[in-house]
């Protein structure tokens, strides 16, 4: 063991025989106990470095972590993990994955996580807790948020009971849509809940409605064909002349 005392003769490093360090500062004392300094004159250079965990058999899921405590009143807790995952020990193809845990409601919880195996992701919130996700713009709050109970995607607001909500900012286009230079497939389709198509508009700007059509026993006019289009407006059916 080696061990370097302050002059009030207090552990200010001690290096156990079992391979932990331990830096101390003076409590009270607004030090940091720590500085790490790399002056080589270079691009990239490494101030800091963390190895391990050293297996004699390496095993995909090994983890390796860099834990944050702060003194609570049941005393010190762990508030934030930063977990290193190699999720394929594979020599020269290696997978890794990094996880963000944070402490909530007194469990650590994992709201981060990137994997970079053969199916790579970025996930946000991958334990599925009560989590909104919201981006704020330098001008505007709300531009962008998910809500994590209600599962709603708003523009420019907060919940609205909407799946999918655009709210204006300005006197502009709040929807857009524009096919790709070689476009031959629909440019926006409709379905039921049952998986039915019942409405499209083609590249053309051509509107395909797949809604109730007229058997003859309720022609609108008398002039009208035996087909027509039912809709509503304001509530009330309404039955347009359909020619072919």
């Amino acid at each position: 063991m080696f061990v370097v005392e302050n002059s009030l003769g207090t552990d200010f490093l001690d290096m156990s025989a079992d391979g932990e360090t331990t830096l101390s500062t003076l409590a009270g004392a607004a030090f940091i106990p720590l500085t790490l300094i790399n002056d080589f004159d270079g691009a990239d250079v490494t101030a800091f470095k963390i190895r391990g965990p050293n297996r004699v058999t390496p095993t995909n899921g090994d983890t390796t972590r860099f834990d944050v405590s702060m003194e609570g009143s049941g005393g010190f807790t762990e508030v934030v993990r930063h977990k290193y995952v190699i999720s394929d020990v594979t020599g020269s193809s290696e997978d890794s994955q990094y996880h963000l845990l944070l402490k909530s409601a007194g469990i650590l919880r994992n709201y981060l996580k990137i994997n970079t195996d053969s199916n790579p992701k970025f996930y946000v919130n991958p334990d599925s807790q009560d989590i909104d996700f919201v981006y704020d713009s330098s001008t505007a709050a709300n531009v962008f948020n998910i809500d994590g109970v209600e599962n709603e995607v708003t523009v420019n607001g907060t919940t609205t009971g909407e799946t999918f909500h655009i709210k204006g900012i300005s006197d502009k286009v709040h929807l857009g849509i524009v096919g790709n230079s070689t476009q031959t497939s629909n440019m926006m389709t409709v379905h039921n809940s049952g998986g039915t198509l019942k409405y499209s508009m083609t590249q053309e700007g051509v509107i395909n409605y797949a809604g109730t059509m007229g058997n003859g026993t309720q022609n609108p006019a008398t002039d009208a064909p035996t087909d027509w289009v039912e809709i509503k407006i304001a509530g009330t059916t309404y039955y347009l002349p359909a020619y072919t």
